[in-house]
């Protein structure tokens, strides 16, 4: 008996993972051995850009990808992840501006150890409620 596994993509291929190659992909999330799709990055792809995007193209941006997917699947009743920090804030804000009429839950969790935000993010909540 064989200390190997064995994994059959068909009929005609049959695949010997190497115990290594699966160590790195469970610890590192990738396998060294095999070349990235992606393009190699260095240094200079993450030098500063300055330019100024007007922030009503980055609104507009997201109010229409925003719209463009809930009206797309007819969405009738939305649950987002509120924190109580800006970003959720932000797009629960913009989906009652939108969308005046659908019904939004808010879903609140709280990890162990860590910050509890929960009271904040119900206050966020309430406010919005009331404003339908």
């Amino acid at each position: 008996m064989r200390n190997e596994l064995e994994l059959t993509t068909d009929k005609s291929t049959i695949i010997h993972p190497n115990p290594f190659e699966i160590c790195n992909i469970l610890t590192l999330r990738y396998n060294p051995k095999l070349k990235p799709l992606l393009p190699i990055k260095t240094w200079k792809d993450f030098q500063p850009d300055n330019t100024v995007i007007p922030i009503e193209h980055i609104e507009n941006s997201i109010f229409n990808s925003l719209k463009q997917k809930i009206e797309a699947d007819k969405i009738k009743k939305i649950s987002i992840a509120l924190s109580g920090g800006i970003d959720s804030t932000l797009i629960l804000a913009m989906l009652r501006k939108l969308f005046p009429d659908i019904e939004i839950e808010a879903i609140t969790i709280k990890f162990a150890k860590s910050t509890d935000e929960s009271s904040v993010a119900a206050k966020i909540a309430e406010n919005f409620y009331s404003l339908s």
